[in-house]
């Protein structure tokens, strides 16, 4: 995908908060005009009132020349002001942003990248935060300073206005020369930087694995490659901002010398006073010490576009638009594959069966495709290529996703969000209280476990359940299932690694209270008292109304497919007639 342009970025990220950039630039061009009030005053008395022997010229001057001053001070306040509020305004919109867009991203985008890469970007808000206001305060000052500067001063002398095209001119070619690969190595830099921190991550997330010797040296050299790489594209960038600092440094210097030489030439011929040739040099050496500082004010504004470019990819999350109609008050939990075609890895299915509200079914599947195409299809996830699957009597592709999502709940991870056991709990349902939670929690055998951390239900989780195992992480889930009784409850194979003993005493807990349809996509057949028993394969799904009856038939089902896999093994292998 190419990267969009820095214009494009600019709008789309920075353009919203054009109303403060406003007020900011309306300050900053009112402080150009007013630094000119001492340039102007010293003219004034070394022209005029130093001749006249009296002091209430000099007085009145003063008093001119400090209202003035107080109104500088003012506007700089006020725009310090106006810079602090957009820091807080751009926070917190871009923030929300990136908060609603990961909330309502497409199913399946964001397994398909790598997401600490992806949300590492997140802190380049920091970078626009930091660079932002002294680009406007300083650079735009800046700017303004030469308009205001170099168009007075050329008032006084035709030589003055030649002084200042060229000057001007000068400092454009320096900015030009350099800025496009400036720009490029500073794009370059950034990502290497993002590179180096997912090495890093993943470095802490396999400690053990890498701490094996060969691992271990493997991980030295891989960080020595990323780091090397980073120093390089940063010694690159700085090749072409301090070449773009030395020019401007160089301008500084010859552009002092310069206007003092020509100034005091023009005096000695008497073709500019001596008043105006303080007031050219007070205002001119203004701009020239901002000059100096024009190699900074690059390098954040080459950081900035770094950071906007990666703040880009955050805004460049797809997301789901929803606009279907509201669904009826309340459906039945029966699920319908009703000739439903579905594709997974290349592998074509045809799903025609369906599970009775309030059953708890266990589904043998012919592999983990099948099982990925059941549910990407239940919870609308992908497009069918033909057929329904109904929810009750309503296709899921004709209710709202929120509601779909609300109405289905999964668990195919062992994974929670980072919170207290007590907060994710009460997440299943409003009102929840700690008897109801531990009397779950008994029931799935983590009594002892919660009583045994420091904080008990108050202990905070890590995202992958820590510090509990696997095991009573998706114990943990069911638990939460049962205080939420969701009207269809879909449980992953992965939860054939929970002992017997608790999957039997949860499952069990379910089908007696009657108010969730529960579809568990097992590998094991250890569980005797579900209410259905289905044998999934590609393009056929049979009832069973045993588990002795299921396994029987996918015997069966198995010992043809490997009967009919070895035939086209030596259909293929057999010679062909010439």
């Amino acid at each position: 995908m190419a990267s969009p342009s820095n214009a494009y970025l600019v709008r789309l990220i920075l353009l919203p908060d054009t109303r403060l950039f406003g007020l900011a630039l309306l300050y900053g061009l009112a402080v150009s005009v007013l630094t000119l009030a001492v340039p102007f005053s010293v003219q004034i008395l070394v022209d005029t009132v130093a001749h006249t022997g009296v002091l209430l010229p000099v007085t009145i001057l003063a008093l001119f020349l400090l209202g003035m001053l107080l109104f500088y001070v003012l506007l700089n306040a006020l725009q310090l002001y106006v810079v602090d509020l957009f820091e807080r305004q751009f926070y917190f919109r871009v923030a929300s942003e990136i908060a609603l867009r990961v909330l309502h991203a497409k199913h399946g985008y964001l397994e398909s990248v790598n997401r600490d890469d992806l949300f590492n970007r997140y802190f380049d808000i920091m970078t626009v935060k930091k660079n932002v206001p002294p680009l406007i305060t300083s650079g735009l000052a800046l700017i303004f300073q030469m308009i205001v500067g170099f168009a007075v001063v050329s008032l006084y002398h035709p030589y003055f206005l030649v002084f200042s095209l060229v000057y001007v001119t000068i400092a454009l070619l320096v900015w030009r020369l350099f800025h496009d690969a400036a720009m490029r190595t500073a794009i370059a830099n950034s990502t290497e930087k993002y590179r180096v921190a997912a090495w890093i991550e993943l470095l802490s997330q396999q400690d053990l694995f890498f701490k094996a010797k060969p691992h271990r040296d493997y991980a030295i050299a891989r960080s020595r490659e990323c780091i090397d790489t980073y120093v390089t594209t940063h010694r690159e960038h700085f090749h072409y901002t301090f070449a773009q600092a030395v020019g401007f440094l160089l301008l500084f210097a010859i552009g002092s010398a310069t206007l003092l030489g020509v100034g005091g030439a023009l005096v000695v011929t008497g073709e500019l006073s001596l008043g105006q040739l303080i007031a050219a040099e007070l205002i001119l050496s203004a701009v020239f010490a901002g000059v100096m500082r024009v190699g900074y004010l690059l390098r954040l504004y080459y950081e900035l576009m770094a950071a906007l470019q990666k703040l880009g990819y955050l805004y460049r999350i797809p997301v789901e638009v929803d606009h279907r109609a509201a669904p009826p008050a309340d459906l039945p939990g029966s699920v319908c594959f009703r000739g439903t075609k579905a594709q997974e890895y290349g592998q074509d299915y045809l799903l025609d069966f369906s599970i009775r509200a309030g059953s708890v079914a266990l589904l043998a599947t012919s592999g983990s495709a099948l099982v990925k195409a059941c549910i990407d299809q239940l919870l609308d996830m992908r497009e069918a290529k033909g057929g329904r699957v109904l929810l009750g009597a309503e296709p899921v592709t004709d209710l709202p996703r929120e509601y779909l999502r609300q109405r289905v709940q999964l668990i195919d991870s062992a994974t929670i969000p980072n919170t207290t056991i007590a907060e994710y709990l009460a997440l299943a349902r409003p009102g929840v209280t700690r008897s109801q939670m531990r009397d779950c929690l008994d029931l799935a055998g983590l009594t002892r476990v919660v009583d045994g951390l420091e904080h008990e239900l108050d202990e905070r989780l890590l995202g992958d359940g820590y510090p509990l195992s696997v095991s009573e992480t998706l114990r943990l889930r069911l638990v939460y299932a049962l205080l939420a009784q969701p009207p269809v409850l879909v449980i992953s194979p992965l939860m054939d690694v929970v002992h017997v003993a608790y999957r039997e005493r949860l499952l069990e807990s379910l089908r007696r209270d009657g108010h969730t349809t529960v579809l568990y996509f097992s590998n094991r057949r250890d569980l005797a008292n579900m209410s259905e028993y289905w044998l999934l394969t590609p393009t056929k799904q049979d009832c069973y109304p045993t588990l002795a009856a299921l396994i029987e038939a996918e015997a069966t089902w198995l010992a043809a497919e490997e009967l009919s896999y070895a035939s086209n093994v030596v259909a293929e292998g057999a010679p062909t007639g010439g």
